[in-house]
């Protein structure tokens, strides 16, 4: 490799023995070096930009518009949005966490600006009943299924043991073989008192 250099630096005849050939070979390695330097010190500052930005709309995502209820930061058109928006940036850039940014705007808004509520004190109930309630109402739901199941099945063999019976069974024969259903003979007394009165 010495040799292309050397080369090189012959061929253009403006360097001329040894000496020169090492100040040159230095001057191209520091180059390089500062090069290497210089593009990784952009491709840094551009990875840390994107990671500003990803944290921006995660923060962005996570704060309640105060005009508008229902929305987040990221979703309002407000000027009040656009303006929290770029407090949040330069809140980044100062070096504050995600926490004591969301901790400033709960500061001046109040508790209502976070779009997911706190899992601390009382705000903890809002996490714990429904999950709660819905084990509860599967439970009741299953005992009642098991409650319905277990009395169809009571009714069933009460039914079998009174058909077994001599008497009972005579008695579902004759009434059978003449035609008559029980629940006719409802309606027929209630037309008949309709009929007199």
């Amino acid at each position: 490799m010495e040799l292309c250099f050397q080369t090189i630096i012959m061929s253009l005849g403006r360097f001329q023995g040894v000496d020169s050939f090492k100040i040159v070979h230095k001057m191209l390695i520091y180059s390089v070096l500062v090069g290497c330097v210089l593009v990784l010190a952009c491709t840094d500052s551009g990875t840390d930009a994107v990671n500003y930005e990803k944290r921006a709309i995660a923060l962005d995502k996570s704060l309640m518009c105060p005009v508008c209820p229902g929305e987040s930061l990221d979703q309002s058109q407000t000027q009040l949005a656009y303006q929290m928006k770029s407090v949040i940036r330069g809140k980044i850039k100062e070096g504050l966490s995600d926490r004591e940014i969301l901790n400033y705007f709960v500061e001046r808004y109040g508790n209502s600006v976070l779009l997911e509520p706190q899992t601390e004190g009382v705000s903890l109930l809002v996490w714990v009943v429904p999950p709660v309630g819905v084990l509860f109402s599967l439970v009741v739901l299953v005992m009642v299924l098991r409650g319905k199941v277990g009395k169809g099945d009571n009714e069933d063999a009460m039914g079998q043991g009174l058909k077994e019976e001599p008497g009972v069974a005579v008695f579902l024969d004759e009434v059978g073989d003449r035609g008559w259903d029980p629940r006719e003979f409802g309606q027929d007394e209630a037309n008949s008192t309709r009929n007199e009165g």
